[in-house]
């Protein structure tokens, strides 16, 4: 019997470029995302009988719940959980309100939570372990102005792997999380692809933005045998921003 995967978020940028890499790799997919379109879109180019499309939204804990058992309904086990979907906003510090606060929290951290525990507790049933990736961000690592909750919620998720690690390690459940730097996505596009050969050099060492396949490269890494001794790290794909001192 097949692999099977669930990526949250996967109708576009990273998460699709997970489902696309996980059907590659001769998984089973399902994926989430909130905009039924979107998630029709995916099927229909790839194929009803490759992936299976759920709508959810992250910030709806009932949402949450549901996901687990509609994958296991339709492939009968979970060996891959794929933690991608999130929100990004700017907001300056001073106009947080607790509402906006906990909205992005709600996605970026509680969701992640829930599904993961969902997750775990199906992977722990079925005997056989699991693996469970969380997409973090360099931004959990550094700081961007306008940003506080989304970098807080990153830095969260980097916490919460190494926690989830450590416990779910007895049941043979690796989690790790990788934190992308800049990468083109439909959401980044605008400005990105603006960026000018010095700018591009303060981002990367390589002077360009990453892809999302190389993302999803070191996702389907993280869950392959090569990396059967990796657990609870965050693995940055970020062209060498985190190691770059701020250039002048």
């Amino acid at each position: 019997m097949p692999n099977v995967a669930l990526i949250t978020g996967g109708s576009k940028g990273i998460g699709l470029a997970c489902v696309e890499r996980f059907l590659r790799d001769g998984y089973q997919v399902a994926f989430c995302s909130r905009t039924q379109v979107e998630i029709d879109e995916v099927v229909a180019r790839i194929g009803a009988d490759r992936v299976f499309g759920l709508r959810a939204d992250l910030g709806v804990s009932e949402d949450c719940a549901a996901l687990v058992p509609a994958t296991l309904d339709r492939f009968g086990r979970i060996d891959v959980l794929v933690n991608n979907a999130a929100v990004y906003a700017p907001i300056p510090f001073v106009d947080f309100t607790a509402e906006s606060w906990d909205t992005l929290f709600d996605i970026n951290v509680r969701g992640p939570v829930l599904l993961g525990g969902a997750a775990a507790r199906a992977m722990i049933a079925q005997g056989e372990g699991g693996r469970i990736v969380n997409i973090a961000s360099t931004n959990g690592q550094m700081s961007e102005a306008e940003f506080a909750h989304y970098n807080a919620s990153k830095a969260a998720i980097i916490s919460l792997t190494k926690s989830m690690a450590v416990e779910l390690a007895a049941f043979g459940i690796r989690v790790n999380a990788a934190a992308p730097g800049w990468v083109l996505t439909p959401l980044s596009e605008p400005f990105v692809t603006t960026l000018t050969s010095a700018e591009l050099g303060r981002i990367s060492v390589f002077k360009r933005v990453g892809s999302a396949d190389e993302v999803a490269g070191v996702v389907a890494f993280l869950c392959g045998p090569d990396s059967s001794y990796v657990t609870g790290v965050t693995v940055n794909v970020d062209g060498g921003l985190a190691a770059m001192h701020p250039a002048i």
